[in-house]
């Protein structure tokens, strides 16, 4: 290329970026009105509702999900001459598409790295395992050639696809959501076995088909060194500071009435549901955004707890390091119900634990205007930070929020009554020369009184039953609860719907949110879920 040429695309490519720049208002416009479209008719809705065994499906999930198929088949039969060469080919497509299994010993990790939410790392895990799957299946019953079970190579591919098979099935919720413990240690273990059957099962004579696995475990093993080191020094064991310790807390079991031999009772009910609260003492000082989460080793808890780590959602805040963690864990079936049992009898207990993290994204929501916190029983732990955040921005005048209401959904009023001091803090923090923006509704199918406020200021109001979404949306929506200057012209802004809730109340407001979606409202899940955090 001369000269002329280099002069000439230099000063083309120049006014086409100062044209970009005149229309950049209209071009954000633009395609801000192709994101509603593509959120209203394909994000939000469901193409096949959720079931037991699988769903739910968005248009989006599966147009995703055949545009990732379609590329894979058009590589393999892509000038493809024999049903031999479309054999190596789909074997070979299996080991690029396997990388993304084993390039970080966790989701959670790989979703750091790469800057997204813990749900879309674990939607990429699950595609890539099923095309791997499928394309291992196809190699299998595309090759033309005689085979011996008893040759060594032959012998490895078959315990690979075996193990292959074994986590799939092992993968359907019925089976995952029932022995969960049972289901990661296994996971884990024939991953393992898959992949070291896969690399005898290659040639030794070539190093390029085994470079599809080097490359992968390579990565696997500096993210491991890394995480490693971070563990030990954030948890003092290359020091003589002390270690950190978790101070487990929660409504002590009435011992059994003297002459009772049926006991009180108490003692006989079902742990799940209940709540404990971790207090965790770290080592050192450690950055927590809101909504992020940590997982906890403990393993003095229990014989087989030093084998698990469990995340937990932090559900304290504050703008600098914390040296304090606060959590507020509903016990499930597991490690929490062995932390319940160990800390009912006298109401508290005490163990080293380990942290390791924070892990997860914590969204920016500085820039709304209103922010509606739904959450629904333990779900309320995931959305607390934020708020915390948003009132610290309202008070510090960092933000544009002006209006903050909490929804919350809960089955008793035993587990308002173990948050209380949570919602007391935030009502606390909400004080800004009197200028309240928080408010709290509680709703629940124990009480009896509708609508009776309670605190101070008539912030907190509980009430009967189910709460109808699409008349709080519709009402933050109108603006009723924010006050303008009627004689100066002003926008109204962004209203955020922010959920920490169960699956059934998710599809819910999605179907109720997308009918606002072209008014500036917005939905945003946390990466805390109640419903799915089955390792608690």
């Amino acid at each position: 290329m001369d000269t002329v040429n280099i002069y000439g695309t230099a000063f083309g490519g120049i006014l086409l970026l100062l044209i970009v720049a005149r229309f950049r208002p209209a071009l954000c416009d633009l395609a801000r009105m192709l994101s509603i479209l593509v959120s209203k008719y394909l994000v939000y809705p469901y193409m096949l509702n959720r079931h037991r065994w699988f769903g739910p499906w968005t248009w989006a999930g599966i147009i995703k999900c055949l545009g990732y198929g379609a590329l894979n088949c058009v590589v393999i039969l892509y000038n493809v001459h024999s049903y031999e060469e479309a054999s190596v080919r789909a074997g070979r497509l299996a080991l690029v598409n396997m990388t993304v299994l084993f390039m970080a010993p966790h989701p959670s990790i790989l979703a750091d790295i790469l800057g997204m939410s813990l749900a879309a790392s674990q939607w990429i895990h699950r595609a890539a395992g099923w095309m791997t799957c499928a394309l291992v299946t196809t190699h299998v019953l595309t090759i033309q050639q005689d085979v011996d079970p008893k040759q060594g190579e032959i012998l490895f591919a078959i315990i690979g696809a075996v193990s292959l098979a074994t986590i799939i099935i092992s993968t359907f919720p019925v089976i995952h959501k029932r022995i969960y413990e049972i289901f990661l240690r296994t996971h884990q273990a024939f991953a393992v076995l898959f992949c070291y059957s896969i690399w005898r099962h290659l040639s030794s004579g070539s190093v390029f088909p085994r470079l599809y696995l080097y490359v992968p475990l390579s990565i696997l093993c500096l993210i491991t060194v890394y995480q490693v080191g971070k563990f030990l020094y954030q948890n003092n064991f290359l020091s003589s500071r002390p270690k950190p310790r978790a101070t487990i807390t929660c409504r002590p079991i009435q011992p059994p009435i003297s002459g009772n031999k049926g006991g009180s009772g108490k003692e006989l009910e079902n742990d799940t549901g209940s709540i404990i609260k971790i207090r965790v003492t770290l080592g050192r000082p450690l950055g927590i955004g809101a909504g992020q989460c940590i997982h906890l080793w403990m393993p003095s808890v229990s014989l087989g707890s030093w084998m698990q780590s469990h995340p937990f959602v932090v559900t304290s805040w504050s703008p600098e390091k914390q040296t304090t963690l606060e959590l507020f864990v509903q016990v499930r079936r597991g490690f929490t119900a062995t932390l319940h049992q160990r800390a009912s009898a006298s109401g508290s207990a005490s163990f080293c634990a380990f942290v390791m993290g924070p892990f997860g994204i914590s969204h920016s929501l500085s820039q709304y205007e209103t922010v509606v916190a739904v959450a629904s029983n333990a779900g309320i732990a995931g959305v607390v930070p934020y708020l915390k955040q948003l009132l610290y921005s309202y008070n510090t005048l960092t933000g544009q929020i002006r209006r903050l209401h909490l929804v919350w959904e809960v089955d008793t009023l035993d587990m308002v009554v173990e948050a209380q001091p949570l919602l007391n803090d935030l009502l606390k923090d909400d004080s800004l020369t009197n200028g309240y923006i928080f408010e709290v509704s509680i709703y629940t199918e124990s009480a009896h009184d509708n609508g009776e406020s309670f605190g101070e200021h008539g912030r907190a109001f509980r009430y009967h039953g189910k709460p109808d979404y699409n008349k709080i949306v519709s009402t933050e929506v109108a603006d009723d609860y924010i006050e303008r200057i009627p004689s100066t012209p002003e926008r109204t802004g962004e209203t955020l719907i922010l959920t920490s809730v169960s699956n059934r109340l998710r599809d819910h407001l999605k179907s109720v949110v997308r009918r606002y979606l072209g008014k500036k409202v917005t939905m945003q899940e946390v990466d805390y879920r109640p419903s799915e955090v089955i390792a608690q």
